[in-house]
């Protein structure tokens, strides 16, 4: 995986696969397991969604890729969502989810 957003490929792979839904009751939960199992690599996922977000693909393009080249077992088109919302969505979920990390981590004491 040495695509252009390779870190949000391995994401789609591991966290919506075909039984995502039988683990996470929903996209925003998705997203708090996964910044709590791996906030390292949260950043770089996040990272790939802003330039992802940035270019200029038209929706069918982006489903196309998250679909079929990054095999995302949800398609949002079904609930009348677009990609671009989608994805957008899922990116401001992760990055509240990285800032409330952050703040429980600024929280607990030290040893």
């Amino acid at each position: 995986m040495k695509g252009l957003h390779s870190a949000l490929e391995k994401f789609i792979l591991a966290y919506f696969h075909q039984d995502w839904r039988l683990d996470n009751a929903s996209r925003a939960e998705v997203a708090n397991n996964f910044v709590r199992t791996q906030p390292e690599m949260a950043n770089s996922v996040t990272e790939d969604l802003q330039a992802l977000l940035a270019e200029e693909r038209t929706d069918e393009q982006l489903r196309d890729l998250l679909l079929w080249q990054y095999y995302l077992s949800y398609d949002p088109w079904r609930d009348e969502i677009s990609m671009h919302e989608w994805l957008t969505g899922l990116l401001k979920e992760i990055e509240e989810a990285l800032k409330r990390n952050d703040e429980d981590s600024i929280s607990q004491p030290t040893l």
